[in-house]
């Protein structure tokens, strides 16, 4: 940080965004007859999904005149505010108050992780950046939540605690999770995606004994078909 401190920032997103392991299709602005792969959990998949929220959503462009030596995207512009070189003032990517060490799409983020675009004076000294985020003018925060199967599971697993039902069935609930939990910690998608099959059955024959009422069960098995896709997904 350098200078002194200007006014608060102009703020063009401060939300969270739900991500997924897999990839988006990205079109480079300087290119459109081209287009890449990017993993979503990425600073650009964080910024790409803050981009699309339906209530707060921007537009950006980055570039790929770069992507072939260093496989990372030179971001131009959020939101019509571009990088200027004459004035020295460019988009620099933070991750938890960090400066990300590589270029757009190279850095993997995680749950909780804070990802944050600045807008703000820089100078090269000695090879190094130095930024001033004192005087930065726009930011881009993005509080990024991962959905995962097994947090997903967790998740399940907690609100199946929380009913008021027999403990037996509880138990039985909880206890079929746990194998998915097991199946999926060793590699094995397959066995998890069938055991999840045969949870929805337990579910239902739940229900019928008056253990789970509908809407209790029919909660619990649309989770676990989406905790299917996730694992279908990842």
């Amino acid at each position: 940080m350098i200078g002194t401190a200007a006014a608060q920032p102009t703020e063009i997103f401060n939300g969270t965004v739900t991500l997924e392991d897999g990839t988006f299709t990205f079109v480079p602005s300087n290119d459109p007859s081209n287009s890449y792969q990017v993993e979503n959990l990425t600073d650009h998949g964080a910024l790409d999904a803050a981009s699309h929220d339906e209530t707060s959503g921007f537009t950006y462009n980055a570039s790929d005149e770069y992507y072939e030596d260093y496989g990372s995207f030179y971001l131009t512009d959020i939101n019509g505010v571009q990088d200027n070189y004459g004035a020295s003032t460019s988009w620099f990517v933070y991750i938890n108050g960090e400066l990300a060490p590589l270029g757009l799409s190279q850095n993997v983020i995680k749950d909780d992780d804070q990802v944050t675009f600045m807008y703000a004076p820089y100078e090269y000294t000695a090879n190094e950046v130095t930024v001033d985020t004192a005087n930065a003018s726009y930011i881009v925060d993005i509080k990024v939540e991962v959905e995962d199967a097994l947090i997903s599971i967790e998740d399940l697993q907690g609100y199946i605690d929380n009913l008021d039902t027999p403990p037996l069935t509880k138990c039985i609930l909880t206890a079929s999770l746990d194998g998915v939990v097991y199946s999926l910690e060793n590699g094995r998608d397959q066995i998890a995606i069938f055991k999840l099959q045969c949870f929805k059955n337990i579910v239902q024959r739940q229900e019928n004994r008056g253990n789970l009422s509908p809407e209790e069960a029919d909660y619990i098995i649309n989770e676990t078909d989406h905790i299917i896709e996730l694992i279908q997904n990842s």
